[in-house]
């Protein structure tokens, strides 16, 4: 019994000696190693965030970088914010291009939505420079996947203000009539869908070697996912996100519970009742049929959504 007592209070000093040894190192540390200017001179969040990042055990297990990554207006913002709210350990980026940019900024000049393009590519310049530094990084992509023609609704509302002076405090003002928005519609956003009809291809494919039209995709579950060496991406469905997405982020992320904070959702804007009543106009059985007919929508939506997709619109 006493030999008992002498080894626990004999482990407990060591403890304690440990601990204060430790303490004693991580103090000289502190201030030898630099860390105290880092904080003075770079922000003690931007130091708490890098030792957050470098350190082995991350929160939920998550290891590589994050990238919310696609064409945008299939609620990657959402998606984007809901992963920020989590404070993983890993950076998290939101971006629409990473690829082909010159090729990308000279089709945007000819467009009356440049003024919306050119700010995005900036943000991917910067963005994919992160990207060339990690070439041996397996990054964990998210590609939200929209219908292309209400996709193509509300993107045409998202970039409103570049083509019509004011739009959003005149929408608020009842100024503006649906019809007026109509007559400027099918030609602006036929140039726009322009954008991004082979992004599969140019952005995922040439980028992380993934092809995902060589793999069927699951139209019961309404999420795919796939995977090499560069990559692990998920690809879901925007119109199933209440039934697809925690499924989908538990098996991706192993995510439990996971809760989309809604962003950039025109049906809360400024605009929300001109949207509305623009939405119950009919449009072009030509276009829709053209906006249908492409490989993505092919693939990702079943013959029969796109008959009905049609029928809904004409």
């Amino acid at each position: 019994m006493a030999q008992t007592d002498t080894t626990t209070q004999h482990n407990k000093l060591q403890r304690t000696r440990l601990s204060k040894f430790s303490a004693r190192l991580y103090e000289w540390v502190y201030w030898q190693g630099g860390i105290a200017r880092l904080g003075q001179r770079f922000g003690w969040a931007w130091v708490h965030a890098s030792y957050r990042r470098y350190r082995p055990h991350k929160k939920y297990g998550i290891q590589q970088p994050i990238l919310v990554y696609q064409k945008g207006k299939n609620a990657s913002m959402s998606l984007y914010a809901s992963l920020r709210a989590l404070d993983l350990d890993v950076p998290i980026y939101h971006v629409h291009y990473l690829n082909r940019l010159e090729e990308i900024r000279v089709q945007a000049m000819q467009t009356t939505f440049r003024d919306a393009f050119l700010p995005e590519l900036a943000r991917s310049e910067k963005i994919r420079a992160q990207f060339l530094q990690r070439p041996n990084a397996q990054w964990i992509v998210l590609s939200p996947i929209r219908n292309p023609v209400e996709r193509g609704l509300s993107a045409y509302f998202e970039h409103l203000d570049d083509v019509v002076p004011e739009f959003e405090e005149r929408a608020r003002r009842g100024e503006i009539a649906v019809e007026e928005l109509y007559a400027r519609f099918v030609n602006e956003i036929t140039a726009v869908q322009s954008f991004g009809r082979d992004w599969f291809d140019e952005q995922i494919k040439e980028v992380f070697g993934i092809d995902v039209y060589a793999v069927p995709f699951s139209h019961a579950r309404h999420y795919q996912i796939y995977e090499n060496a560069r990559a692990r991406l998920l690809v879901l469905r925007y119109e199933n996100l209440a039934a697809a997405l925690q499924p989908a982020m538990q098996e991706f992320l192993n995510l439990s519970n996971f809760e989309l904070k809604r962003e950039n959702v025109g049906a809360n804007k400024a605009y929300a009742e001109l949207y509305r009543k623009f939405k119950e106009q009919k449009f072009p059985r030509a276009w829709l049929e053209q906006m249908l007919s492409t490989r993505f929508a092919q693939h990702f939506y079943t013959p029969q959504e796109i008959a009905e997709t049609i029928a809904r619109w004409s």
